[in-house]
């Protein structure tokens, strides 16, 4: 089926859905600066807490009142410092499914788009989102640097962003990925994204109606893939671009920013008239 770009479209009845802990406080900082210094629509910010600090739970309800809340997890973590696929990492992001699952069974929840903390919504351009289908995948090419387990995939899904469009549809496949991530644990690679990956070949994933859109437009962390529709910014590690350890804070968000917006970007919660035109293209 042809999907057709749908111009004038935004994401206003989307519950953004984030983990973070004070490990990634900076991004989740820059993530909420760019909502507010770029008018993003959405509905709301629900923020699974795996170890903020009280005072940054306060500077973002200072930023977004009642748009914001926030679901305790059992075990939190108040270190920094620590990397993508730690032990530590691991921990955290087991919390997803379950995350994910309280936020579709809720009755005022309409639709989900599921969000990494060191993401940042950077337009209201969603022309290329099918909200028709019933989970939007963001993808790119397989490479030669992929752990072995993706190699025979095409079109490799990413998780740091999804659209759970119609999440009621989607809750029987959250109990399957669930269920594989704790019947087959990969022991390597890309942790979270290997799970994930292989409970889409499942019967329960094809079941649903399933739209794939390339990481370029809602999941960019390579400057090379960006275009005029790019609205979602992806500060990815990458320890071939960074140096060892996927790189500080200021290399990942500066590598994006300066290509896309021709400088660096430092930001304040309640930016001026003058720092959002500074965010302007």
């Amino acid at each position: 089926m042809i999907f057709y770009p749908r111009e004038g479209q935004n994401i206003a009845e989307y519950t953004l859905a984030v983990i973070a802990s004070n490990n990634v406080y900076q991004y989740l900082h820059q993530h909420v600066f760019f909502l507010l210094a770029r008018d993003i629509k959405f509905r709301n910010l629900v923020i699974g807490d795996a170890g903020l600090l009280e005072e940054q739970k306060s500077a973002l309800c200072s930023a977004l009142g009642d748009r914001v809340s926030f679901i305790d997890f059992e075990t939190k973590n108040y270190e920094t410092n620590f990397k993508t696929q730690s032990d530590e990492y691991r921990k955290i992001i087991d919390n997803r499914i379950s995350f994910l699952r309280e936020l579709f069974s809720k009755s005022e929840v309409d639709r989900v788009l599921q969000l990494d903390a060191d993401t940042g919504i950077i337009k209201n351009d969603f022309r290329m989102l099918d909200k028709d289908a019933d989970v939007s995948l963001t993808v790119r090419p397989v490479t030669p640097y992929d752990h072995i387990l993706g190699q025979y995939q095409v079109d490799y899904p990413n998780c740091g962003v999804i659209f759970w469009n119609e999440p009621k549809r989607c809750i029987g496949f959250l109990d399957h990925w669930e269920e594989h991530k704790n019947t087959h644990p990969p022991k390597g690679g890309q942790y979270e994204q290997n799970y994930f990956l292989h409970a889409c070949l499942g019967e329960e994933f094809s079941k649903l109606k399933v739209q794939k859109i390339h990481c370029a437009y809602y999941n960019c962390y390579n400057a090379d893939w960006i275009n005029p529709h790019t609205s979602i910014l992806h500060y990815k590690g990458n320890s071939r671009l960074f140096g060892d350890g996927g790189g500080a804070f200021e290399d990942r968000s500066d590598y994006l920013n300066e290509r896309i917006f021709g400088k660096k970007i430092r930001f304040n919660f309640e930016p001026s008239s003058e720092e959002k035109v500074n965010t302007d293209e």
